[in-house]
């Protein structure tokens, strides 16, 4: 029930809030502080005051003369860039965070069960060419004939036998080939999806194109970062604070970093 008191606005006697839930009312808080600060900026630009309408736009003439200073551009650019790099990196930031947690405790051994497997087998004539491997034509065979996979390295040759390693996340295989036959015995290892994503996480064996996307997220959540601090910088009311609590953070990080080095 609402009640009129003399003077004032109409009070809520059933102790709700005349604006709606108090669920969500600091939904907007970073935006009206924002707003508040460039109204405050466009009042000292402009002392003597602009005409305006009653619904809060101005006038055509006063529309005119009222131009936003560059401060003001350059804060809501920096607000865009950081509203939208943010909403690209949710997905970066959950997995890089959680791969990291798996990354910090190696005995947390849910989805990590890895499988082992042995083959045997035989390589085509011509595997060889004047006592010299045809490294690509067997890396080749063994991709077609037992399934590897990942990219093949770490290729090794002598007279009595060869060596070769297929590795991808979470997955390596060890061939060893006898030089005068041509036998070979493949030993595969496939890690579970922690191991997996771990990798991942590392870099390791995922290629190139992973490794830009690496370099990518890395550049996205330093460019989060530091429009977050440019935001930061506009909010007179919290600046010297938040900023306090900065350096504080920083500062007990570098003793920790200390400590454990």
């Amino acid at each position: 029930m609402l009640t009129t008191v003399s003077g004032n606005k109409p009070k809520n006697t059933n102790g709700s809030n005349t604006n709606g839930s108090n669920n969500g009312s600091n939904e907007h808080d970073l935006e009206r502080d924002l707003e508040q600060e460039g109204e405050h900026e466009l009042e000292q630009d402009n002392p003597q005051g602009v005409a305006r309408v009653p619904n809060g736009s101005v006038s055509g003439s006063a529309r005119v003369a009222r131009k936003r200073p560059l401060r003001l551009k350059v804060q809501g650019w920096v607000r865009w860039l950081h509203v939208y790099t943010s909403m690209f990196s949710l997905l970066i930031v959950l997995f890089f965070s959680l791969t990291g947690l798996t990354l910090n405790h190696p005995d947390w051994a849910f989805g990590n069960v890895a499988t082992h497997q042995e083959a045997k087998g035989t390589l085509p004539v011509g595997w060889q060419v004047n006592q010299k491997v045809d490294w690509l034509k067997v890396v080749e065979y063994l991709r077609s004939e037992n399934k590897v996979r990942g990219s093949a390295g770490e290729m090794r040759s002598d007279s009595s036998q060869s060596t070769v390693r297929f590795a991808a996340p979470g997955y390596s295989a060890d061939i060893v080939i006898e030089s005068a036959t041509g036998k070979y015995t493949l030993n595969t290892t496939a890690q579970g999806l922690v191991a997996v994503m771990n990798d991942f996480h590392r870099g390791r064996d995922a290629g190139s194109a992973w490794s830009w996307v690496i370099d990518l997220s890395a550049g996205f959540l330093t460019l989060v970062a530091l429009t977050g601090l440019g935001l930061l910088l506009y909010l007179k009311k919290i600046r010297g604070s938040a900023l306090l609590a900065l350096l504080g953070g920083g500062t007990v990080i570098g003793i920790i970093m200390k400590l454990a080095s």
